[in-house]
């Protein structure tokens, strides 16, 4: 019975080791696990098309926090949530743009849920994403809100 147990025992872990080394190779991204960030953006793109520095900050803090392990999304939205102004914290905005717009590409469930613009008008990155097709600007705010064309969604 000991002998049994032991053996059963020994298959058992090594079942177990070789599920953890199969799904530790390229594990598939789950369908929608970039929706929470993708809100998170949504929230800070909204701050900033509404041109309100605090709410884009509080949104900018909690996007940094649903970011984790994305590095580069990350550090722009920190940047945004340590804006000293709405200037600074768009032009931050254009780096977690860009930073997004990598992972959504890479991701065809996500790329189909998003739709992409862009501001020829904007300091440094110009594109950005929305969850609609109405165009919301987001580096012009309320002084030039529609200004911006739809646009491929190439990074």
């Amino acid at each position: 019975m000991l002998r049994q147990t032991a053996r059963t025992l020994g298959l058992l872990m090594a079942l177990g080791l070789a599920l953890v080394a199969g799904s530790a190779a390229a594990a598939p991204t789950p369908a929608g696990a970039l929706d929470p960030v993708i809100d998170g953006y949504m929230a800070v793109h909204a701050g900033l098309f509404d041109d309100d520095l605090a709410g884009t900050q509080a949104a900018a803090k909690a996007l940094a926090t649903t970011a984790k392990g994305h590095d580069d999304l990350v550090a722009a939205a920190t940047a945004i949530a340590g804006a000293k102004d709405l200037e600074a914290a768009r032009l931050a905005f254009g780096d977690a743009s860009r930073a997004l717009i990598t992972l959504v590409v890479a991701d065809p469930a996500a790329a189909a849920a998003v739709h992409a613009f862009k501001c020829p008008m904007a300091k440094g990155y110009q594109k950005w994403i929305q969850r609609v097709d109405k165009l919301a600007n987001p580096y012009m705010g309320q002084r030039m809100p529609k200004c911006g064309t739809h646009t491929d969604l190439a990074p």
